[in-house]
């Protein structure tokens, strides 16, 4: 029965990257309310639309070698590969018995992460719509679950409330990072405790870092390119969901003062 479980969780992640990957497209395509939705997907290159099976989350980029059937153009790698890393992300969810918040953020983590990298930027309107929701529901849990502030619970989203501010300043004579990523930063500080989050801050800063430093030692050009940030910030989140799990006492070694 487990093993049933974990795949339907895998399944899930994948039906869930095929739709928002579909929709982010759209989106950024300018399509308009029903077709965003209803309208049949299809070759971006010679419209033909795509058959049942070609469908198929991976499976479908597999059975065509990731080119269009028709016109032979390429198919971008980024969908088989997101939609491998949400199904993934689903399932180490479903085994560490996360909460059904943690499902919701990383959609959200998803979802934005297809516009960092696509178009290199974070849309404004959804992000601020996010956010709002993200602290309506922190309030909720401060008033009715944790019956007032708790530090272990509650100081992550201060502290990046003050990251918030302390950037905004600083930004005004040099921008050092984009406000659309503090933003996503205090949406996942609203759902992970201190110690948690100080984890998660320390991994994306040594993913993002690690990366970076690798790209411009192969690529000098990457000096003045645009790297995105919300991908490590999403890999960073599995990976601070992970530790908490299975090295619960890492925390305690790492970070004994936030306990």
């Amino acid at each position: 029965m487990d093993y049933f479980n974990y795949m339907c969780f895998f399944i899930y992640g994948l039906v869930f990257a095929s739709f928002l990957n579909a929709l982010g497209y759209r989106m950024d395509k300018g399509y308009k309310y029903p077709d965003i939705f209803i309208k049949p997907s299809a070759c971006e290159k010679c419209k033909t639309p795509l058959k049942w099976y070609e469908l198929i989350p991976v499976i479908g980029y597999i059975l065509n070698k990731g080119r269009c059937s028709k016109c032979q153009k390429k198919i971008n790698i980024y969908y088989p590969i997101s939609e491998l890393f949400l199904g993934l992300t689903f399932l180490i969810l479903f085994v560490t018995h996360s909460p059904i918040s943690f499902y919701v953020l990383s959609l959200v983590l998803f979802f934005l992460t297809y516009f960092d990298i696509e178009t290199m930027s974070i849309p404004k309107k959804e992000t601020d719509i996010l956010l709002t929701i993200a602290l309506l529901y922190k309030v909720y849990l401060i008033i009715f679950v944790e019956k007032g502030i708790s530090f272990s619970q509650d100081a992550s989203l201060i502290f990046s409330l003050g990251l918030l501010v302390v950037v905004s300043i600083i930004n005004r004579w040099k921008e050092v990072l984009g406000i659309g990523d503090l933003l996503i930063l205090i949406i996942i500080s609203s759902l992970l405790p201190f110690a948690s989050f100080i984890l998660y801050l320390y991994l994306t800063i040594l993913l993002s870092g690690t990366v970076s430093i690798i790209l411009i030692v192969f690529n000098k050009e990457y000096l003045k390119k645009y790297i995105p940030l919300l991908p490590f910030m999403t890999m960073s989140f599995v990976l601070t969901v992970l530790t908490n799990y299975y090295f619960p006492t890492l925390l305690h070694t790492l970070f004994p003062v936030f306990f």
